[in-house]
C-alpha cells in the first residue's frame, strides 16, 4: 500500500496521527504499468473506459473526465452559457472552487447563507437571491450531505436557470431519490487526494442530456466536435483533457470503492458514538442511514482553539474547514451570514480517511477524554 498523508508533520518524540490517510495499492500500480506498457498515456482508451464505468456506477448516461473538480465546475458553467453579465448562486459554506469557477467563466458569484443546523445551502436564501440575471444555482453536497436539489430544481425551472451539483465531496452518497450529483442538470465530482476515491488530481462531470455531453466534450479539447477530430473547431474550448494513467488508477479505485466507503463510515460511526459523552464537542450530523457517505469526521466546539492545541501537542493533527466565501473580498459578497459564521468559528475535522487505522481513531478519542478530565 502506497499511503498518502495530509498534514503529517512529525513532532519530535511523539507518534503522530495525520488528519487524513488514503492510499493506492498494488492493483493500482499494476493498472498503471499496464497502461504505460500498452502506450496508453494521454487521453485515450483507458479514459473512455473510466468514463463508461463511472457513468454505469452512478446510473447516468454520460461522464466526462476532467483534470480536477474545479475544472468540472468551470466546464459545466461554460456548457450552459454562463458568462459576462450572468449571476450564479453559491453557498457561503464551501471551498472557494465553485466561486472561482464562476469568476473564471466571467459570471458573478452570488453568495447566500447556509441552513442553521447543517452547512448546506439555504433554499429560502437562494429564492431571495434570484434575479433576471441568475444563470445557475450551485448546491454543494458537503461531506456527503444531500442539499435540497429537488427544491432548487423547482426554483431553477421557474426562473429559467440550471442546477449544477457540486458533489466533489459526495461520490456515491445517496438520498431517497438516488446518487447525489445525478439529479441536477449536471453533477461535478473530484478525485483529489483528500476525497473518497483518488487519482491524485482529477474530476468528472456527469449528465443525461446528450447535447450537454457533446458541448462538454468539445469544451474539454479546444472546441473540437467529439473532442478528437483533427480539424473543425466549432467554438471556444481549451485543453482540459484527462490522462490514461490517471484513468487507470481511477478504474481500480472504482472497482474497490466498497472498501473506502466502509472505512470512512465506520470511522464516522465510532466518533459519533464515543463523542456523545463529551459535552464540549458535537459531531456534525451526516445521515448515513439514508445513504450519505461521511468522508470527513467533522465536529464542532465552542472550545475549538483550545481543543486543537491540546490535540496537536499530543501529535494528533486536525484540519480546519475552509473559510466561508463571504470572507473573501474579491468575491464581493454582501449581506449577513450568521449560520456560515458559526461553522467558521467552531468546526474542524478529526483524523479520518479511507486508510486511517481504527486504532488511531481510538487514540484520538482517548486524548479527547483527557481534555475533559
Amino acid at each position: 500500500m502506497v499511503t498518502s498523508l495530509v498534514g503529517d508533520a512529525e513532532k519530535p518524540g511523539v507518534e503522530t496521527v495525520p488528519w487524513w490517510r488514503t492510499g493506492l495499492g498494488e492493483a493500482e500500480v499494476e493498472r498503471v504499468v499496464a497502461a504505460i506498457r500498452g502506450e496508453r498515456i494521454t487521453m485515450g482508451a483507458e479514459t473512455i473506459l473510466f468514463e463508461e464505468e463511472l457513468a454505469e456506477a452512478l446510473g447516468v448516461a454520460h461522464a466526462v473526465a476532467t483534470p480536477s473538480g474545479s475544472v468540472a465546475l468551470l466546464l459545466s458553467l461554460q456548457a450552459h452559457g454562463s458568462g459576462t453579465g450572468d449571476e450564479v448562486i453559491v453557498p457561503a459554506r464551501t471551498f472557494v472552487a465553485p466561486a472561482h469557477a464562476i469568476q473564471m467563466a466571467g459570471a458573478t458569484p452570488i453568495v447566500v447563507d447556509t441552513l442553521a443546523d447543517t452547512p448546506l445551502i439555504d433554499p429560502e436564501a437562494v429564492e431571495a437571491a434570484i434575479t433576471p440575471r441568475t444563470k445557475a444555482i450551485i448546491p454543494v453536497h458537503l461531506n456527503g450531505r444531500a442539499a435540497a436539489v429537488g427544491v432548487l430544481r423547482q426554483l431553477a425551472t421557474k426562473h429559467d436557470c440550471v442546477v449544477i451539483e457540486d458533489a466533489c465531496q459526495a461520490l456515491f452518497s445517496r438520498d431517497d431519490r438516488g446518487y447525489l450529483g445525478t439529479r441536477g442538470d449536471v453533477g461535478c465530482f473530484s478525485f483529489g487526494v483528500a476525497k473518497l476515491l483518488t487519482t491524485g488530481y482529477g474530476g468528472a462531470i456527469v449528465c443525461d442530456d446528450a447535447a450537454t455531453y457533446e458541448r462538454l466534450v468539445a469544451l474539454r479539447n479546444h472546441g473540437i466536435p467529439g473532442g478528437t477530430a483533427p480539424h473543425g473547431h466549432e467554438g471556444f474550448g481549451f485543453n482540459f483533457k484527462f490522462s490514461d494513467i490517471m484513468a487507470a488508477i481511477g478504474r481500480e479505485q472504482l472497482r474497490s470503492a466498497p472498501r473506502p466507503i466502509e472505512r470512512v463510515t465506520a470511522i464516522h460511526n465510532i466518533y459519533s458514538e464515543s463523542l456523545r459523552e463529551l459535552p464540549y464537542l458535537d459531531m456534525l450530523p451526516v445521515d448515513t442511514e439514508a445513504g450519505a457517505i461521511p468522508i470527513y469526521a467533522e465536529v464542532m466546539s465552542p472550545e475549538r482553539a483550545a481543543l486543537r492545541d491540546f490535540l496537536e501537542n499530543r501529535g494528533i493533527h486536525c484540519q480546519g474547514l475552509a473559510a466561508s466565501l463571504h470572507r473573501f473580498p474579491h468575491l464581493g459578497a454582501t449581506g449577513e451570514f450568521p449560520n456560515a459564521e458559526r461553522f467558521d468559528r467552531e468546526a474542524f475535522v478529526l483524523p479520518c480517511g479511507p486508510t486511517q487505522p481504527l486504532e488511531s481513531v481510538g487514540r484520538v478519542i482517548d486524548v479527547l477524554r483527557q481534555f475533559m478530565a
